[in-house]
């Protein structure tokens, strides 16, 4: 989480479907939006890490392999 909001980077749904996709939940406003920028690759099983407002996303799954790389999502500058 940063500030308020706790964001969601990716993730898996039905039966194998993974997104790139990027949700904000405002835990004030109860409300949640999509961001219009997304990820690289349509991840899942990502781990994540906050410092002030840059978020660090480690590794992930993308198919049947997976990612050794670090991305960071700045929630000032969105990337």
């Amino acid at each position: 989480a940063v500030g308020n909001k706790i964001y969601l980077f990716g993730g898996m749904y039905q039966y194998n479907k993974r997104t790139n996709s990027i949700r904000v939940y405002d835990t004030v406003a109860k409300t949640i939006e999509t961001l219009s920028v997304t990820l690289s690759s349509q991840y899942a099983y990502l781990a994540t890490g906050v410092v002030g407002t840059k978020i660090y996303l480690f590794a992930g799954q993308e198919g049947s392999g997976y990612y050794k790389r670090i991305h960071i999502f700045d929630k000032i500058h969105l990337w």
